[in-house]
Order: structure tokens, then sequence, then C-alpha cells
């Protein structure tokens, strides 16, 4: 099965080639230099501590603590490799995911607090409670309840694998999508409260607003947006699936990529504000910065800042798969990692603006749940120093130049590469792929070296791709 997803991502790939080239604004200013590059590893999502330390579980099938700057601290065997975002309590211990059925805490100094065996694979990103409980899913169709000892305190039968990460709503609901088409909501003991149907299977993770609102994506193309009581409020079509996890932003937007090459913000009652043609396939969340941007990233390897208006502020390109979405520690320092498992730093960039949901999984730490009012104070507390070091002036928008008489979108033009001025563009250089000897040892189970994060399940989509380069058989669901 697992080498039917790696072929499946290939052809996802390929065919996203095959639909031609998608062009994008112009970028209204020069990108900022990349501080630092360095191959570390990174597989899965990278989870920012307050004190500016990174973690992350690497192909190396270890749990890694570096500093701001690279700098590993400790690293810790996690018997397989993961690409679930690590959560960091306030009390400093660490939670981590791996695909061997595990749940990991491990404390500041790096030394095994628990393990606990659950029943199969932890794609989704684990979210954490106020009370310092843990809800985690697995591809085998169950959702956990584990205390801070790791003792298992309930547990929820889906019947069907969940990728989507949990997120935990103010009073304690529990939201998940899963491969049986449905966003689910659960009462804090783990009772069903109630299902909603999209039209296809459900890898994106919810975001919520500051009403309790829910928004997914769906393979259906479309974006939803459901109220507590999971009544439909709106939908959002899109050209192809929505397997990005949205962000509601401080201004209240809701902004979710598409596998179509655009990155669509809507309103909360469902009125676009304004869509950005990114040129490729999106598949990792978004970011949302003090300064306005919004930063995300497409699978051929750009990060793309996008202004208030829908309107680019700049690119940086890699060349290299990026399927993760952009950390953003409090101090201001942007960190995306490319395939092959090296890691970039962009320094003295904006903090994570104050809102609802502004990245994925809500805060730089992970957590997967909406904050307190008294975090929420703390974060801002916490983001001060870097928005006042931030330059008076940032360069001016562009805005877009109209061609219709209600433009919703920049005009596209050609693709043009904006790289800082300087006598060579400042890149990272990705090393070679880390080698298949890796993942394939003797006795265990396979795992395919590079799943995209909560997307993991491609036979379906692989399906949908070959539907839509037939000839005379429209691409429809």
């Amino acid at each position: 099965m697992r080498k039917i997803l790696m072929f499946s991502l290939a052809l996802l790939a390929s065919a996203a080639a095959a639909q031609g080239p998608v062009t994008a604004a112009t970028p209204a200013a020069a990108a900022p230099p990349v501080t630092w590059f360095k191959d570390l590893k990174v597989l899965s999502s990278v989870a920012v501590a307050d004190d500016g330390d990174l973690y992350f579980v690497g192909s190396d099938t270890r749990l890694h603590r570096t500093d701001g700057r690279g700098v590993e601290r400790w690293s810790l065997p996690v018997g397989d490799i993961g690409r679930a975002s690590p959560v960091i309590t306030p009390q400093g211990t660490v939670i981590a995911a791996s695909y061997d059925d595990h749940l990991y805490a491990v404390d500041a100094s790096g030394k095994q607090l628990w393990r606990t065996r659950l029943d199969g694979d932890i794609f989704a990103s684990p979210a954490l409670r106020a009370d310092g409980s843990v809800i985690a899913a697995t591809a085998g169709g169950t959702v956990y309840a584990l205390g801070p000892g790791g003792q298992v305190l309930w547990t929820f039968g889906v019947g069907a694998p969940v990728f989507s990460s949990p997120a935990v709503a103010q009073d304690g609901t529990i939201y998940f999508g899963a491969q049986n088409n449905r966003l689910h909501a659960l009462t804090p003991d783990g009772k069903l409260k109630w299902t909603f149907g999209a039209g296809s299977l459900v890898f994106s993770s919810p975001a919520i607003d500051r009403q309790g609102n829910i928004y997914f994506g769906s393979s259906d193309r479309k974006l939803y947006a459901l109220d507590p009581a999971g009544k439909l409020r709106w939908t959002r079509q899109t050209d192809l699936f929505v397997n990005a996890s949205p962000i509601v932003t401080g201004n209240d937007l809701v902004v979710v990529g598409s596998y179509d090459g655009k990155v669509y913000a809507v309103n909360t009652t469902g009125e676009d504000e304004w869509v950005y043609a990114a040129g490729a396939p999106v598949a990792a969340a978004a970011v949302h910065l003090a300064d306005g941007s919004v930063v995300v990233p497409d699978l051929t390897g750009t990060v793309h800042a996008i202004g208030p208006n829908g309107q680019a502020r700049w690119t940086i390109r890699t060349g290299k798969k990026i399927d993760t979405s952009v950390a953003v520690s409090d101090r201001g320092v942007l960190y995306f990692s490319t395939e092959g498992g090296g890691l970039s730093a962009v320094e003295r960039q904006a903090p994570i603006a104050d809102g609802p949901w502004t990245t994925f999984r809500g805060v730089p730490a992970g957590w997967g749940r909406v904050l307190t009012p008294q975090e929420a104070a703390a974060r801002t507390a916490s983001k001060r120093a870097a928005l006042a070091a931030l330059p008076a002036t940032r360069p001016t928008p562009v805005a877009p130049v109209p061609t219709a008489p209600v433009p919703i979108a920049p005009v596209p033009i050609a693709p043009v590469a904006v790289q800082s001025p300087a006598p060579a563009p400042v890149r990272p250089v990705t090393p070679p792929p880390v080698p298949a000897r890796r993942f394939r040892r003797p006795g265990r189970r396979q795992s395919p070296p590079c799943r995209p994060l909560q997307y993991q399940s491609l036979q379906y989509q692989s399906l949908q791709w070959r539907s839509s380069l037939r000839p005379r058989r429209p691409f429809a669901r």
C-alpha cells in the first residue's frame, strides 16, 4: 500500500504539471534574503517554542530540538518517521507522533517521559487541551484522549482513517475530518455531538473563528463553513480539491489554498475578498503575519507573501517541493523546510498576527485549540519586542491592475522570479535526497519517504487526476 502511495504522489505531481502554467502577480518588492540554510533532515512540520527553539521529527526517525539558528540541542529516537507537528506544552514538554503507532512525551532536556501505543499510524497532529490532556487521531480510525501522564482517558471509533488534525473549541468541542467524507464533532468526554457530510474525503484540518464557526476543505473542491451546531452556513467552490487547512486571519478572513494553484480569502459571510494566483498547487496552510502579510508555500517550492488586498509582496523560489506550513517564531523569524530535509530561515520579519486561528494549529507551539483570554493576552505580550523592531515603513502595496469591472484578484502575468538585490541570488541549496535505505529496514513496515502533511491517502486523488486526464470523460465530482 505504501508503494502505491508513493506512485500516486508522483502521478499527482506530473498531472499538476500537465495543467500548464498558471500566472502569478508581479511582486511589489524584492524578496527578503534567506538568512541561513541547513540540512537538518526535517520531515514533519516545525513547532516553535516560546524561547525560539525548534522541534521536529526528522527522516532519521528522531525527534530533534535545535535553537533558533538550527544548532542541535538534543535528539531522541522515536521508532519511525513522522510528519505530524510536535506539540510544546506550557511546561516545556514536547508531544510527538510517529508512524510506529506511538505518541511520545519528552521533557525539555530530551528525556522520554512516556510512550503510548495507539491503534495505527499517526498522521494527524495532536491537539493540547487546556487541562494538559492530548487529543490524537489515527489512520486506524480511532480518536484518543490521553492524560498528562500518557494514560488513555477515552476513545472514539470513527470507522474510517483520520488524517485531519483535531481542533478544540473554547467550549471543549473537538472537531476533525475523516475518510468517510464527514466532519465530526465530539463532546469533551468523547461522545458524538454531530457529523456533517461533505462531497468527498476530508484531509483538511478545521479552523475556528471568534464566534465558534468551523471551516474546512474537502476533496470535492469546496471550502465549507459550519456553525457550532453543525449547520451549513456557506461553501466556496474552487477548481480542484482543497486538502490544505484554512486559517482565520486577525481581520476575520478565511484563507485557504487549493490544488488549482490559487489562494482564496473569503470573509466570514462567504464573500470573496481576494483570490491570489500562486501558479502551482497549494497543500500547506497559510500563516497571517502582524504586518498584514499572508505567507503560504506551494508544491513547486515557492514561498509567497501576499498583501492585505491580495497583491503579491514578494516570493522566494527554492525549486524544491514544500508541503508543510511556514513556521514563525515570536521574534519574527520565518522557517520553511523543503523536500530533502533542508531548513531555511528568514529573519527580521513580522511575528504571527493576533487572531482566532492565524496559523496551522493556531499557535507556533502547535496546540490546536482556541486560546483562553489570558493565553491570548500572553501571546500578544510575547510578540511586542519583534513588533517594535520592525521597520517603520513597509513596501507600499501595489493594487491589482483591473481588467474587469469588478476584479477580485490581481491580473496574472508571466511569472517573474524576484530575488534580493545581490551579486548572486540567495536561495537554499537542497542536499541530495535521503537514501532509500533509511526507510527500508529489514523486518519493518515500510514508510514512504515523504507524505504530504494531512494529505496522505493519495490513491483516491490519483484516481481523480486520471479522470481529469481522460479524453471524452469530464472531470466532475
